[in-house]
């Protein structure tokens, strides 16, 4: 834990927010996590701090296993696919971007991100 209090504070948040989140909630959560890790391998990237990019990407990564797994075959078994695949296909980029120092790579995966967390957040707010 660090020893900034506004870490502790952030840390707390975001407790509180997945205790009371509902499982469509908890996806959401999930991609704003995803967004947060990539822009800070982007800054660590920039920064040159390699520690911190390791630890983002590690944690980009079991978010991105997260999504994966929370994939529900009932109903919408082509969509479940489409999705999982282009998850597979965002983990590889961002491996390719660890190995590269790539921050275009992290970009085109935030846009991703983005997009799916628009339409979800649509899809959460309609039902």
């Amino acid at each position: 834990m660090s020893d900034r209090p506004i870490d502790s504070y952030r840390a707390m948040d975001i407790k509180a927010r997945v205790e009371s989140a509902s499982a469509g909630e908890l996806i959401a959560l999930l991609f704003e996590g995803l967004i947060t890790s990539l822009t800070a391998v982007k800054v660590a990237i920039g920064r040159g701090d390699l520690k911190a990019k390791a630890d983002k990407i590690s944690n980009a990564i079991s978010i991105l296993s997260a999504l994966r797994e929370s994939l529900n075959d009932d109903g919408g078994a082509e969509i479940t696919y489409n999705l999982d695949r282009l998850y597979d296909y965002m983990q590889r980029k961002i491996i390719t971007a660890n190995q590269s120092l790539n921050v275009e790579d992290i970009d085109e995966v935030v846009e991703l991100v983005v997009i799916i967390k628009s339409g979800w957040d649509e899809a959460l707010s309609s039902s």
